[in-house]
């Protein structure tokens, strides 16, 4: 690869010093990724890390979304408070909810609270991360602590959960940033260093039209329900996660009702996971008004911010196995299986939490859809993996005689129960009589697939409207750039929006942690040739959203791929960690494999 025209501030090369030994450095960051190509991701994945002496360490199983060690009761809190449950707006916390709990105060509905049996551990949960109770994914938006304890006690999310859910219910993490941290930091001898890990939102796409533009999303003023306008088919299916840019909600798709075109118009999951667009701005990520739309992001997945915070080198990519990742619907009953009859998952009804066994029907009026588990589908009860060789389902056919033929059409499903081929095993869940008593269901996607992947070199991506003439010459539509004249130079960085320079740019930054003050970035301007600039302003209000560069680049560019440039650097190391420093000389004496005046260089041929 050539680099063209590098600033060279904070850049990889070596600046000249009375001690060669020692220049600028940079902690190595990468972006590591986790997606499918639809349905939630679930399972397990592994990463490993390659040491500057080429050692490899593997850290053990680490779950895409990891269980509480807390147990949790979901309902209103005890008492009103000033912000998320107010006296003002009891009816809009009524209303979705009207049809159950159509005679009470509103208050009573007001379902935001989350409470921990025992306390939770406070490294396994933070404010801004979110939540996943039976199908319900929610915004963390306060943590109540312990004084005795220094444990949480509860937590209160941002928008309603459909429903409550008993003592004893089991809740997730929405997200491996804890889990991925201490794994690595605790791999031997301290190998890593110190780790910071964060959740990046740039992770996704926008779910795109049949003409390639992109979705709004519309919340329904009272019920919070999503729909969504002629979507392309292959663009959402029922398990996927589905977000709105700009808002905390995130909820997984459990219907879709499809125009005669066969495009999508409408999508269902948790009634209230944007909140209901109704009251005051208390009410959840929408607000005050009517309906509301946005665009809509397919998001099954996860990004990672890792940052080797200790280790100034040029660190190998994280290697990812991603062989135990799978991508699932999640279904909306538990898992009830009794030492009696292990290979037997009966279908109970997870809102009940450990109050079991409460047996419950699945109906789907459509055979095809993930939660019509039948003989051949593979589902896992909790981690364990269960291949379905009969369901117990009242299956309504309608028959019909065609020129002799007799046919025989599948009309609907119903089921209360599905054996496995093989017998389940107790694990820490089980009791005296029951190996599970409320276990979490996932359906395998047999027909899609996952990806794990890490680089220091990730794309910097954009909400985008479209796939149009102005970024369709990019790799990724959302990671496509203009060079625009800033000072009479051109420095200024925006979304590839056209010739013009914008007036106002909706486009924004994903995420926009994904992007700092003296981060380099680099713009493919030519084939395997990159200009590498250092960011030395960023506006990111959507009045007017760009970036300025330190240096200008070569020309203003139109529709080019932009990545950020994490490589870190070796050379605030004596040596680069690669030799021995002649103090008396200021030389280096570099250990075989590595040249250099710094031992910067290494060479891959070397014994």
């Amino acid at each position: 690869m050539d680099v063209k025209g590098e600033d060279k501030t904070n850049s990889n090369s070596a600046v000249s010093t009375t001690n060669p030994s020692t220049y600028t450095k940079r902690n190595e960051r990468q972006m590591l990724t986790m997606d499918s190509t639809h349905g939630a991701v679930s399972g397990t994945f592994k990463l490993t890390y390659t040491s500057p002496h080429g050692e490899k360490l593997t850290t053990g199983p680490l779950s895409a979304t990891p269980m509480l060690s807390s147990t949790v009761r979901v309902g209103a809190p005890n008492a009103i408070d000033d912000v998320y449950c107010t006296e003002a707006n009891k009816a809009t916390y009524r209303a979705p909810h009207a049809a159950t709990y159509g005679g009470n105060n509103g208050f009573e509905t007001c379902f935001k609270k989350v409470y921990f049996t025992p306390h939770l551990p406070e490294s396994e949960l933070a404010v801004g991360d979110y939540i996943r109770v039976g199908q319900d994914i929610r915004y963390v938006a306060v943590l109540d602590r312990s004084f005795s304890t220094g444990m949480y006690t509860s937590a209160t999310v941002s928008e309603q959960f459909t429903n409550t859910y008993g003592e004893g219910s089991y809740a997730y993490r929405q997200s491996a940033a804890g889990v991925i941290d201490g794994a690595l930091e605790g791999l031997p001898n301290g190998a890593v260093g110190a780790v910071s890990v964060a959740r990046s939102m740039s992770s996704g796409d926008a779910v795109l039209l049949e003409t390639s533009a992109s979705v709004i999303g519309t919340v329904e003023g009272t019920t919070g329900v999503m729909t969504i306008t002629n979507a392309a088919r292959d663009s959402l299916m029922e398990g996927d996660v589905v977000r709105l840019h700009g808002y905390r909600g995130a909820m997984q798709v459990n219907s879709m009702i499809l125009s005669a075109t066969n495009a999508i118009t409408s999508v269902t999951g948790s009634k209230t996971a944007f909140g209901p667009a109704t009251g005051s701005t208390d009410e959840g990520d929408v607000g005050a008004g009517a309906a509301i739309g946005k665009t809509a992001i397919r998001d099954s997945g996860f990004k990672y911010r890792v940052s080797f915070d200790s280790n100034a080198g040029d660190v190998a990519d994280l290697v990812c196995d991603a062989s135990n990742l799978r991508p699932v619907y999640r279904m909306s009953v538990g898992g009830y299986v009794t030492r009696d009859a292990p290979d037997r998952v009966y279908f109970v009804d997870v809102h009940q939490g450990s109050s079991q066994p409460a047996y419950s029907e699945v109906q789907q009026s459509d055979p095809s859809h993930p939660e019509a588990v039948s003989a051949g589908d593979v589902i896992y009860v909790g981690e364990q993996r269960c291949e379905v060789i009969a369901a117990d389902d009242d299956v309504d056919r309608n028959q019909a005689v065609i020129t002799g033929i007799q046919l025989f059409a599948p009309t609907g499903y119903s089921s209360t129960s599905v054996v496995c081929k093989d017998a389940l095993v107790a694990n820490a869940h089980s009791t005296a009589t029951e190996i599970y008593t409320h276990e979490t269901l996932e359906v395998v996607l047999g027909d899609e697939l996952t990806n794990c992947a890490s680089t220091d070199k990730p794309a910097l991506r954009h909400i985008h409207n479209a796939v149009d003439t102005e970024n369709d010459g990019c790799v990724d539509g959302a990671a496509c750039a203009d060079v625009f004249l800033y000072n009479g130079e051109n420095r200024l960085v925006t979304f590839a929006v056209g010739d013009a320079q914008p007036v106002a740019v909706v486009n924004v930054l994903m995420d926009n942690g994904d992007l700092t003050v003296g981060d380099r970035v680099s713009l493919r301007t030519e084939t395997h040739t990159y200009e590498v600039r250092t960011v030395d302003s960023i506006t990111t209000n959507t009045a007017n959203a760009y970036f300025t560069v330190s240096q200008p680049f070569s020309a203003a560019h139109e529709m080019k791929d932009i990545h950020l440039e994490w490589k870190g650097s070796t050379g605030s190391a004596v040596c680069s960690g690669r030799g021995i420093c002649d103090d008396g000389a200021g030389d280096c004496q570099c250990f075989k494999g590595y040249t250099g005046q710094s031992c910067q260089i290494q060479n891959a041929l070397a014994a």
